[in-house]
């Protein structure tokens, strides 16, 4: 390819994310793509569901594409057509991101104005014209990682995994990327680009693979995971049994979003930026029981299999107590409408759970709302403080 086309495509992929106003990076995909007002976005499976066909079929006989593709329909309100495969078990975030940004790259580009009314599909572009592949992937890898931005990169920080990290982008294209910045510094230069240069990178948040410890016995394969959002506290839950999942275990809302791992990419890309990590504690089991190799939360003391520290006597399992929070106070519990105890060992085991399995940071029950074991012993600060602190402190986007 000429430079002078590089430097083309360079400069198009850097307009356009001036002209979305991109605040950091990694870039937030459909934050870029509801600028473009004669483009509609859809995902597979959101095709399937209103068309009545399978996800499979949708990627077959319409996008003619296992990741994604973009046509131009007369017909259609917005003629521009981007369809992806949102099913995260069958591609990466990673590989889903450069795939919307090369199918964006075709439009930029113009090469549908120049093959009106034919797909773009990745796996037939090379019959209508194979340099139409090579610009589209130029185009996404600088969309996704600006070399302006390179800059900030010592000689000893610039590897695949720090650029991965930096632009969600696959181990692949991140060193690919190094070596295009390599190519471009020796052959094209890098002016600064005043309207780039500083914009900031944050780390991005992705539970997409995240899989429970707890709520079973043995060992847990599905290709099928649903979370639940709480857009009031910013929760993110995982559950394997959705429809009794009611209520937000940190903040006790209802009315939360539901996500599946089939269709999770448009959540990734968006809610799932704003989720707080909540205080948790690692259990596993179907009784929720705190891990072994970690310490008890109120002694840090070490963990045994018993029910209750050996120590401090804290109850080790995180179960629905059937009660509500205004039941317990200072770990005590209301024996009598005026009278406060202290809690007894007999009390965990004849508290009347609903059965619902619970999570390392459920102070409230996702079933029934009830409060949890670990809310009546204390072991949470009030979620409202996690929240107030969690927000105004940023993340670091090279912590773990």
């Amino acid at each position: 390819m000429e430079i002078a086309r590089i430097n083309e495509i360079r400069n198009k992929a850097h307009q356009v994310i001036e002209c979305a106003t991109v605040k950091s990076f990694p870039i937030r995909l459909f934050d870029i793509l509801n600028a473009f007002p004669d483009i509609a976005v859809m995902s597979y499976q959101e095709v399937a569901v209103k068309s009545g066909l399978t996800a499979t079929e949708v990627a077959t006989n319409l996008a003619f594409s296992n990741e994604a593709s973009i046509a131009y329909v007369k017909e259609h309100k917005r003629p521009y057509l981007l369809l992806y495969n949102g099913d995260v078990f069958i591609n990466s975030i990673e590989r889903i991101r450069f795939s919307i940004a090369h199918e964006l790259g075709h439009y930029v580009l113009g090469h549908l104005t120049q093959h009106a009314g034919i797909d773009l599909s990745q796996d037939g572009i090379n019959e209508i014209n194979p340099k139409f592949e090579i610009e589209a992937n130029l185009f996404a890898s600088e969309f996704l990682v600006p070399l302006p931005l390179f800059h900030r990169l010592t000689a000893d920080a610039m590897t695949p995994t720090v650029v991965q990290k930096m632009f969600e982008v696959s181990h692949q294209s991140a060193d690919l990327s190094i070596d295009r910045f390599n190519r471009a510094k020796k052959h094209i230069g890098l002016a600064p680009n005043s309207k780039i240069w500083d914009i900031p990178v944050h780390s991005a948040l992705n539970y997409s693979t995240y899989r429970p410890t707890y709520g079973y016995t043995g060992f847990l394969f599905v290709s099928t995971m649903y979370f639940t959002y709480c857009s009031y506290c910013h929760a993110l839950s995982t559950t394997l049994d959705v429809t009794n999942h009611l209520f937000c275990v940190v903040c006790k809302t209802i009315n939360q979003m539901t996500i599946c791992t089939d269709d999770y990419f448009k959540f990734h890309e968006t809610e799932e930026q704003n989720v707080i990590e909540y205080r948790k504690y690692s259990v596993t089991g179907k009784d929720s029981h705190i891990s072994i190799d970690s310490e008890c939360p109120k002694c840090h003391g070490e963990i045994t299999n018993e029910d209750f520290c050996d120590t401090c006597r804290t109850y080790l399992k995180n179960k629905c107590t059937g009660l509500p929070e205004e039941a317990f106070s200072e770990r005590k519990i209301y024996h009598q409408p005026d009278e406060l105890r202290d809690m007894q060992p007999s009390d965990f085991i004849n508290f009347r759970s609903c059965g619902y399995s619970q999570s390392g940071k459920a102070r409230y029950c996702a079933k029934c709302g009830s409060a949890t074991t670990f809310l009546a012993q204390q072991l949470f600060t009030p979620w409202q403080e996690e929240f107030n602190r969690l927000t105004t402190n940023p993340r670091n986007p090279f912590s773990s």
